[in-house]
């Protein structure tokens, strides 16, 4: 055993092995008919149990492989390219290099401008992304407190509620049959539907 990594080697093992037979009886086992001596018989060995595989079936198993092994050498023989043949042609394209170079630091040269004219265009598209966003939240504010401005001073929440469901669904004539919208003074009356 291997002190440092604590734990057993597999040279530990082969060095400590030994051979145990099974327990002897008087009498062979009556089922089988087999006697210690026969090959099959399990094998153990320090809380390993080796039984030996039949050797009828490992003499067909070879023969299998072995013939599927040749099988597959004669195809990858009879699949094997023979040669390749390719055109021969010049690397780089049909330009020169001076004309490479040349379009290189052209396209050097504009390529910082081209990245500053990018960077503006987003800019200029993410502020107005940001106006219409700020304008949509100012509509929105001034149509609420119009709404405000226009309901008495004290309502329940829920004719409140149903006030301001009226004006945005621009349903007056059942508003201005309601007794809700009837409350309100006729100045604030006018006033909207001046506004509107």
């Amino acid at each position: 055993m291997d002190p440092q990594r604590n734990h057993v080697t597999r040279d530990d093992l082969r060095s400590e092995t030994r051979e145990i037979q099974p327990p002897s009886s008087s009498s062979p086992s009556s089922s089988s008919g087999q006697t210690a001596s026969d090959p099959r018989q399990p094998r153990y060995s320090d809380g390993f149990t080796v039984i030996p595989p039949k050797e009828s079936q490992r003499r067909e198993l070879v023969a299998t492989l072995q013939k599927d092994e040749e099988k597959l050498q004669r195809w990858t023989e009879d699949n094997r390219v023979t040669h390749v043949h390719m055109e021969p042609e010049t690397l780089g394209g049909h330009m020169t290099q001076a004309e490479v170079r040349q379009k290189q630091q052209t396209n050097q040269r504009s390529s910082k401008l081209q990245k500053k004219l990018k960077q503006e265009e987003q800019e200029r598209m993410r502020r107005q992304e940001e106006e219409k966003l700020l304008q949509k939240m100012k509509d929105e504010q001034r149509s609420k407190s119009e709404i405000q401005s226009l309901l008495p001073r004290r309502l329940s929440p829920i004719r409140y509620r149903f006030i301001t469901t009226m004006f945005k669904s621009d349903n007056y004539q059942r508003l201005s049959r309601s007794r809700y919208y009837r409350r309100l003074s006729p100045d604030r009356r006018s006033r909207y539907y001046h506004d509107v």
